[in-house]
């Protein structure tokens, strides 16, 4: 055997060839010089034999029951023992025979050395860290999604089973691991049959199959269901995603109401749906004399009350914790149709009251359909409390955060407003060094101790991974600083974790202080400045430090907003044009029209501190009508030279979605250069959509109803989630370029295939951002990823640069 070639930073590394028993065939050079003797004295001895005890032992565990497949390479730690008796780590690459090997060969084994080595570990490490975010990061995207998503192999046992499916099917991920799908949902009369998801899975391998089915719960009751099944491929490894969204239809109201006996089959060719629980509904008339003479309901409360007892008695006798119910039949028995919101009883009911015609035409009573809104009440707080808790520490989240700035600024005569912002120091190390679990446990216990010390009347908040808030009304009687202080020292304190190794830790952190009106005009700068002042803190070794506008760099923003408004009147701003392809046969179809801005002064000003300035100087709506107006404009001029360009997008920012100019922009553009609205797309970041409200979100129904599509631009960077998503109309999801980066690797695969199989089967259109390489494009092609976007197409340039067929 020829020597190997060195391998790393100019350090050598070793080969031996073993046979089925582990004894030495050959043996190159380098094995000798390891060992410290002829390497031909090694032959027919055992590799372990030169192994250290605690390596000969994993050795024999890892390799006695059998070898790789062919050509398969694994990896593994080992120490090698000189003849002198010093040791060598090193990394065996261990290979399964090729197929140009002698019949005695079984293993190959290069011994990687010196820098070799320390390189493998490095890349053994980063990807065993790369492994647990993308598991977490996977976690996250089913625990998110508002519908039940189930994962099964080929033998339709369940491998993943998210939150939502626990909550509708009534059964827990624990119950129903390795379980048969089809005996979960089956069982009953009208349940989904085996067969039938068989059939579905096998319509599925070749790409989306649906069907309409009835499931059973745990307690067997049968739920309607559209079912969807994706196919996907990971490490080899047919699996299929299950997406069951719930078919509900609410009972109509009145008389009437009811299923149409005559109903066929929805539009989708489904039976008819499953209706949710009926509400508790009750129908009260009176004659003229204000007596009860009908009591008909539905649901709890109903059957709660006995009607005979009832009727006869005056509606004021019932009513009478209620003036506002009276007041309902007084007004229909004046001749009057009315609605109120009623609350009796403790709980809140919606009267929809209308006078009653008797045979000679005149108001003979009045009769009343009276709904309990409590439980839907409830309901919807509960949802509005899900929306703004952390699912992991149980405080608010950024967007709970948000709403309580809001409603603490919205108080009548708001004083001082502070925000303490508590960043744990190094922790993404920590977290890669701890892994996902530990990492959570430290988050956990650091929310434990600041929720001890908060006062009350102050709200608490973790709106971003390592990331807590304190927000403190004028009314808590905390001085902001002092409390800092407490708080930081608190959370020094060391502290151990179940599941570690038993030693204890500190993971202090930096403690940010912004005061409104002091340091801020709004929410969005008492956030940003409390951001500005952690970052001072850490930067100056202190642990606390206050927002200094000094260090802020507000003397360059106002120079840089100066010359933004003069370049906006001299007409300066440029958009460029990068191309969106799809994917199958990399043909463009649309652009994405990117702002560009070189002055005289500043040079080149990148986008993401132009878009910020022109944010922070209220002068977005102005920036975004010149992309508008230049984007519609180079639609029109390549029409004009017969060119096709389908669609253009432009990127949106929620100050955008507060106002009317947006819309103005848009069909001012749009009547001027005569390109049709439902030519345009408008993106947003997945952060600004976590921040949107119910204005911006108005604004986008009715842009889409004009035919613009709505795309969410740099998915999985943010705080979203898909079910923020599906309160929104999208219709594109854009992959940010961090998972695209590391294609065609087995763990980058396997995340953006569960990302474009939940978002294909959510109805969303997948375009992959950042595709620089040939290998990243046949991945995303092998995975069924739509579009594409990035410098393999082409990079942004302006409109008569860009090649359009």
């Amino acid at each position: 055997m020829n020597d190997a070639a060195p391998e790393g930073v100019g350090e050598p590394s070793a080969h031996v060839v073993l046979d089925a028993a582990g004894r030495i065939l050959d043996a190159d050079g380098g094995f000798g010089s390891l060992i410290g003797r002829p390497a031909a004295l090694a032959v027919g001895q055992a590799f372990t034999g030169v192994l250290s005890p605690a390596a000969r032992l994993y050795w024999l565990s890892r390799w006695s029951s059998g070898v790789p497949d062919e050509g398969k390479v694994v990896e593994t730690a080992v120490e090698v023992v000189a003849h002198d008796g010093t040791t060598t780590a090193a990394v065996a690459r261990v290979q399964g025979r090729s197929p140009d090997s002698s019949p005695a060969v079984a293993l190959e084994v290069t011994l990687l050395l010196g820098g070799a080595r320390r390189v493998h570990e490095r890349r053994l490490q980063d990807e065993r860290r790369s492994t647990a975010r993308a598991a977490a990061a996977a976690r996250a995207l089913l625990d998110t999604t508002p519908d039940p998503v189930i994962v099964i192999d080929a033998a339709a046992r369940v491998l993943e089973w998210n939150p939502a499916a626990e909550r509708v099917l009534q059964r827990t991920r624990g119950e129903v691991v390795g379980a048969a799908l089809p005996a979960l949902l089956g069982g009953g009369t009208g349940a989904v049959r085996t067969h039938a998801l068989a059939e579905t899975l096998a319509r599925g391998v070749a790409g989306r199959a649906s069907e309409t089915a009835q499931v059973l719960r745990a307690d067997g009751r049968p739920v309607t269901v559209d079912l969807t099944v994706v196919p996907s491929t990971v490490d080899g490894e047919q699996l299929w995603t299950v997406v069951l969204r719930e078919r509900v239809m609410l009972l109509p109201v009145g008389p009437g109401a009811g299923p149409d006996p005559g109903a066929g089959p929805d539009r989708d060719g489904a039976a008819d749906r499953t209706p949710l629980r009926p509400p508790d509904l009750l129908v009260l008339g009176v004659d003229v004399d204000g007596e009860l003479d009908l009591v008909e309901g539905v649901g709890p409360a109903s059957r709660a009350l006995r009607p005979a007892d009832l009727v006869g008695r005056h509606v004021t006798a019932v009513l009478g914790g209620s003036p506002e119910g009276v007041a309902v039949f007084e007004e229909a028995l004046a001749g009057r149709e009315v609605s109120a919101i009623v609350h009796l009883a403790g709980r809140e009911w919606a009267v929809r009251a209308r006078p009653r015609a008797g045979r000679d035409g005149q108001t003979a009573g009045a009769v009343a359909v009276v709904t309990d809104l409590t439980a839907t009440r409830n309901a919807q707080a509960a949802g509005l409390r899900r929306e703004h808790t952390d699912s992991l520490t149980g405080l608010l989240n950024r967007r709970g955060l948000l709403a309580a700035v809001a409603e603490e600024l919205a108080r009548p005569g708001a004083g001082e407003v502070a925000l303490l912002q508590l960043d744990l120091d190094d922790f993404a190390d920590l977290n890669d060094a701890l892994g996902p679990t530990l990492g959570d446990g430290v988050i956990a216990e650091q929310a434990r101790r600041l929720a001890r010390l908060v006062p009350p009347g102050a709200k608490l908040a973790r709106h971003g991974g390592d990331e807590f808030a304190v927000l403190l009304g004028p009314d808590t009687g905390e001085q902001p600083d002092l409390l800092a202080r407490r708080l930081a020292r608190a959370m020094a304190v060391p502290m151990v974790l179940p599941g570690g190794d038993g030693a204890s830790m500190v993971v202090p952190a930096s403690v940010g202080i912004s005061r409104l009106p002091y340091d801020a005009a709004d929410s969005g700068e008492l956030l940003a400045h409390a951001d500005v002042a952690t970052r001072l803190a850490r930067a100056s070794g202190r642990t606390v430090a206050a927002y200094d506008e000094r260090v802020d760099g507000r003397r360059d923003r106002f120079r840089l907003v100066a010359r933004l408004r003069q370049a906006l009147g001299e007409g300066a701003l440029r958009t460029h044009f990068q191309p969106v392809v799809g994917i199958e046969d990399r043909h463009l179809h649309s652009v994405e029209a990117l702002v560009r801005w070189t002055d005289d002064e500043l040079g080149v000003v990148a986008p993401d501190e132009l878009v910020a300035a022109a944010e922070a100087a209220r002068l977005i709506d102005d920036v975004g009508a010149v992309v508008i107006d230049q984007a519609l404009g180079q639609l029109a001029a390549w029409d004009a030279a017969g060119r096709v360009v389908h669609r253009a997008a432009v990127n949106v920012s929620p100050w955008q979605l507060r106002g009317r100019k947006l819309e103005s922009a848009l069909e001012a553009s749009s009547t001027w250069h005569g390109i049709g609205l439902d030519r345009l797309t408008i993106e947003l970041t997945e952060s600004a959509v976590a921040d949107l409200d119910d204005v911006g979100t108005r604004v986008l129904h009715r842009l889409r109803d004009r035919g613009v599509l709505v795309a969410i631009d740099d998915f999985g960077t943010g705080h979203s989630s898909l079910a923020r998503l599906r309160e929104l109309p999208v219709d594109v999801v854009k992959l940010d370029r961090s998972f695209v980066t590391d294609l065609p690797g087995p763990v980058a695969s396997a995340l953006v295939t569960a990302f474009v199989g939940v978002a294909s089967a959510l109805g969303l259109r997948t375009v992959a951002e950042g595709i620089e390489t040939e290998d990243q494009w046949s991945e995303l092609r092998r995975i069924g990823c739509i579009d594409g976007q990035g410098y393999l197409f082409g990079r942004p340039a302006p409109g008569g640069d860009v090649l359009v067929p």
